[in-house]
């Protein structure tokens, strides 16, 4: 039985895997893709020979034609088709937008390390795995004369419940709890995430629905926001659109095209902003 991960709605340093029989896809994480942070299958990137990945933009405003850019993504991956670097250009939007991650892991391949720099600074988060159920993250944020400022410590800690439920608590360390997640597998083809932000009780509701092993839709609720992303596969199970559908329209579509079973081109919509990117591999 392959575990497929569904990553929950927000970063909780830990994740949890509800089991349902699938092939392992490379596109993974699908409402991260819906803000632009690009996440791939390790195993199916490893399995394709993938030590790169290389695009350029392509820009359509309105009913315009499509224009190349010097708009670029630049991928690498390391040998367990793990991401190491995510170097994203696209100088068509309003400001010169340059975006780079890192990552490192440890003998373990937990992440160990990620740095975010962009037009604002950076932003660094080193994770620690004490145990199975147990991690810390120290957050940091780079300041302009070139030192770094601590901007909080917590500590993720994962727990089994009675009623097989999952909760996660995530703590200021040494303090109150910040956050925390009860995640259950309701049977049959659903699961779902609680998620409350303290101190005000802040409350995300989000449900997984799944058909033949695979996640075909999410359903969000928080407050009297109503938030779905469709997802949708081909014959042999790789994601080929995801749908974001805010309060009944159409927020962002993404579209995967594959030449010979090989990624070679996505394509982004955002309707409000009449603008189309192609990004070319």
């Amino acid at each position: 039985m392959q575990l497929v991960r569904i990553a929950l709605p927000i970063k909780l340093g830990v994740v949890i895997a509800f089991a349902f029989h699938a092939r392992a896809q490379l596109i993974e994480r699908p409402e991260a893709w819906l803000e632009e942070q690009f996440h791939f299958n390790p195993r199916s990137v490893k399995e394709q020979g993938l030590d790169s990945l290389f695009g350029t933009y392509y820009i359509r405003f309105g009913h315009g034609v499509f224009k190349k850019t010097s708009g670029k993504v630049a991928i690498q991956f390391d040998e367990w088709g793990r991401a190491r670097s995510i170097k994203r250009y696209k100088p068509f939007l309003s400001w010169s937008d340059s975006v780079n991650f890192i990552f490192q892991y440890d003998e373990q391949g937990h992440l160990r390390e990620e740095i975010k720099e962009d037009r604002f600074g950076y932003y660094q988060i080193i994770h620690q795995q004490v145990n199975e159920l147990l991690s810390e993250e120290a957050h940091y944020l780079g300041l302009h004369n070139g030192s770094k400022m601590l901007v909080n410590e917590y500590e993720n800690r994962c727990s089994r419940m009675p009623d097989s439920s999952t909760e996660i608590l995530v703590n200021y360390k040494k303090g109150n709890v910040y956050k925390k997640s009860i995640c259950r597998e309701t049977g049959g083809l659903e699961s779902s995430v609680m998620h409350i932000v303290y101190p005000g009780m802040d409350t995300t509701y989000t449900t997984y629905h799944t058909n033949l092993g695979r996640v075909d839709s999410i359903h969000i609720l928080h407050d009297k926001n109503v938030e779905t992303v469709n997802i949708c596969y081909d014959d042999t199970g790789e994601i080929t659109s995801i749908q974001q559908w805010l309060n009944g329209h159409l927020g962002k579509e993404i579209q995967f095209v594959y030449t010979f079973s090989k990624l070679s081109s996505i394509v982004f919509l955002i309707p409000q902003e009449q603008r189309m990117e192609i990004l070319k591999f």
